[in-house]
C-alpha cells in the first residue's frame, strides 16, 4: 500500500533519514497545515483475484458495463467489523450501556475467524479477568499483534479496574465498534429497500440525529436501550457523517484476464470497499485453507498493466520480510 501522511512540525532531513521496518518513505516535501482524517478523496487498487477457471475476458466486460455507469451497492464489507467479525457486538454492548461486557468481548472474545494461537491467547486472558496484571502478561507474549489489548489493561491496572478507563484508553477501537453497529444496520437496510425496490440515493448512517430511522431495524426494545452520550465515554457522541450513498461509484481502468485470474485497476471513492465491488462479480473466497485450486505462485500485477514491475519495491525490503509474503 502507498499513502499519503503528514507529520507535524517535524524537520525533513530528520524524516528523510528515518529507517523503519517494511516502510519506504519517499516524496517527501513541505507545507502549510497537516493532512487530517476526511481529506482522503479515495483509493486506487490493483487486485489480482485468482479464479477457479479460466475467465471469459467478453463476459466479464459484459459484467463491469453496468456497474461503470451506475456503480454497486454500497455495502459495508466484513473489513468494517474486524478480523473476529464480532466488532459490531462490541459497539452494541456500547451504546446499550454493557460497558464491562464490551470490553470482556473486546479483549477476551474468541473467534474461529482468528488464528488458533490468538484464540489460545484470548482463553488464558479471560482466565484471568480481574487480575490485570496477569492479563498483560499473557497479551505481552505477543506485544505488536496485542497492542490494543496492552493499552486496555494498562488503563485497568492503574485505575484499579474502572471500566470506563478502560474503554477510553481505546477510544479509537470503541468509536470503530460503535460505527461498526450502524454499518451492520446500515447493510440491513440497504438490503430491504433494494428488495422492495425503492433504495434512495442516500441512506442515513447510525447516530444521536437518525437513531429513530432506524426503529424498524432495531426494534423498540433495543432502540430503548441506546444511548450516544454516556458518563466516561464522551467520544460517542462524535459523528459527522449522517448519510451515505446506496451506490459507489467506480473508475475501471482496466480488467486484465491472466492464466492466474483477473487483475483489476480502479479507483474507489472513500468509505467504499474493493470487495464489496468484487462481489458483484465473484463468489468470494478469503481466508484459510487456501483451497486446492488456488496457483499461489507469485504474480507482478504491475508489470502487466505498464507500472515498473513490483520488483523495484520488493527489492528494498530485507529477505523475509517483504510483506504478504511472512509465514503466518
Amino acid at each position: 500500500t502507498s499513502q499519503l501522511i503528514s507529520f507535524n512540525s517535524t524537520d525533513q532531513a530528520a524524516i528523510e533519514a528515518l529507517k523503519l521496518p517494511n516502510i519506504i518513505i519517499k516524496d517527501v516535501h513541505s507545507r502549510i497545515g497537516v493532512r487530517n482524517i476526511g481529506e482522503l478523496l479515495g483509493n486506487r487498487f490493483t487486485i489480482l483475484v485468482r479464479t477457479d477457471k479460466p475467465v471469459d475476458a467478453k463476459a466479464l466486460e459484459t459484467a463491469l458495463g453496468p456497474i461503470k455507469s451506475q456503480g454497486f451497492w454500497n455495502f459495508y464489507s466484513l473489513q468494517r467489523f474486524g478480523n473476529r467479525l464480532l466488532t459490531h457486538r462490541i459497539g452494541q454492548m456500547v451504546l446499550t450501556g454493557r460497558h464491562e461486557d464490551a470490553l470482556r468481548l473486546f479483549l477476551c472474545g474468541s473467534s474461529p475467524h482468528e488464528t488458533r494461537t490468538f484464540q489460545h491467547l484470548r482463553t488464558q486472558a479471560a482466565e484471568q479477568w480481574g487480575n490485570w496484571a496477569a492479563m498483560t502478561k499473557v497479551y505481552n507474549e505477543y506485544p505488536f499483534f496485542m497492542e490494543k489489548e496492552l493499552r486496555a489493561t494498562a488503563a485497568l491496572e492503574q485505575t484499579g479496574g474502572n471500566i470506563s478507563a478502560g474503554l477510553a484508553a481505546i477510544s479509537d477501537q470503541i468509536k470503530f465498534a460503535v460505527a461498526a453497529f450502524g454499518s451492520y444496520h446500515f447493510n440491513a437496510l440497504l438490503s430491504k429497500k433494494i428488495a422492495s425496490g425503492d433504495a434512495p440515493a442516500e441512506l442515513p448512517l447510525l447516530n444521536p440525529e437518525t437513531i429513530s430511522l432506524f426503529a424498524s431495524e432495531l426494534g423498540a426494545d433495543q432502540l430503548a436501550g441506546i444511548s450516544f452520550s454516556q458518563p466516561g465515554l464522551p467520544f460517542l457522541g462524535e459523528n459527522r457523517t449522517k448519510t451515505a450513498p446506496t451506490r459507489s461509484k467506480i473508475v475501471v481502468h482496466s480488467a486484465t484476464v491472466i492464466p492466474e485470474g483477473v487483475i483489476f485497476h480502479f479507483d474507489l471513492p472513500k468509505a467504499a470497499y474493493a470487495t464489496t465491488f468484487m462481489a458483484e462479480l465473484f463468489d468470494l473466497y478469503q481466508g484459510r485453507p487456501v483451497p486446492d485450486w488456488v496457483n499461489q505462485a507469485e504474480v507482478d500485477t504491475r508489470a502487466p498493466l505498464g507500472y515498473p514491475p513490483v520488483t523495484e519495491t520488493t527489492s528494498q525490503f530485507m529477505a523475509g520480510e517483504v510483506p504478504g509474503l511472512a509465514e503466518e
